[in-house]
């Protein structure tokens, strides 16, 4: 395996201003000669981790990122920009590590029919805004060709800023705007589905008390009105932020308090695997 990091901003020095750095960490399988591997041309996976737009999550990048380099994928964490820099930039930086997988599709042995966007929490409304909007306005100022994921995988994703179910918190510190100071179908990404929206696999809890299970339950609604392949997995316990949910993603304490929740819950990654194996 190669690790390496790319500021994003040496690469796209606009994305650099008001001291943003957004960072992409890259996870690349090893290369080697193998008749099992004749050209090695992988799927690819970019990686949006959660934390409200405030932050990013560990819990949901590395062991996340490594969850997929076992199956031979090449991964990309985006470690985009947060509080208090507001939109576009997130979505903005979505567009250079796509642009920037396409430019190095030969080096890194991209099969660029096979990337799919995954995001958690905020992230998965970063997720799921770039794999509606990758060629809105705002990308089409900075990428005359930007590039579109083919799939989308969301895990207990914020989408709606509709105050019956929205995170507050997330539009708050994406927009810098009170909830109320907004019409919540600009970044509500159920509005945002069209028949071209990339295919998706969600997952989320019944018990989350931090992003309501609702905000996946529109989604899928929209997708299914504009004929878009979706599966969706909903779990009756484990509240907010499982990640994996086993003890890799979670301290030894924390795990072992809920441990029968948690074992319960990581049945999300097999089903994933499935998805994977046969829509991607």
């Amino acid at each position: 395996m190669e690790y390496f990091e790319i500021k994003l901003k040496e690469r796209y020095p606009f994305l650099g201003d008001d001291g943003k750095d957004p960072l992409i960490q890259c996870y690349i399988p090893g290369e080697f000669i193998s008749y099992n591997y004749p050209d090695d041309y992988r799927k690819t996976v970019v990686i949006c981790p959660g934390g409200a737009y405030q932050y990013t999550s560990d819990r949901e990048a590395e062991p996340v990122a490594l969850f997929f380099l076992k199956k031979r994928y090449n991964v990309f964490v985006l470690r985009y920009s947060v509080k208090p820099h507001r939109y576009p930039s997130q979505i903005l930086e979505c567009a250079a590590t796509f642009d920037l997988i396409f430019k190095n599709k030969e080096k890194w042995h991209i099969n660029t029919d096979h990337i799919a966007i995954m995001g958690f929490s905020a992230g998965g409304h970063l997720a799921a805004h770039y794999a509606n909007k990758y060629d809105c306005e705002e990308i089409k100022q900075y990428f005359d060709k930007p590039h579109a994921p083919t799939a989308q995988i969301l895990c207990y994703p914020v989408i709606s800023a509709d105050p019956t179910i929205y995170h507050a918190e997330s539009f708050y510190n994406l927009t810098g705007v009170k909830p109320d100071g907004f019409s919540h179908k600009d970044y509500s990404c159920e509005y945002m589905v069209t028949n071209k929206t990339p295919r998706a696999f969600i997952m989320h809890t019944d018990r989350d008390t931090v992003v309501p299970v609702e905000n996946s339950y529109v989604y899928a609604m929209a997708l299914k009105k504009h004929n878009v392949l979706c599966e969706m997995h909903i779990y009756p316990c484990c509240d907010h932020g499982i990640s994996l949910s086993n003890n890799v993603s979670y301290n030894d304490s924390d795990y072992t308090s809920f441990k029968g929740d948690f074992d319960y819950a990581a049945n999300w990654t097999s089903e994933l695997d499935r998805w994977l194996e046969k829509f991607f």
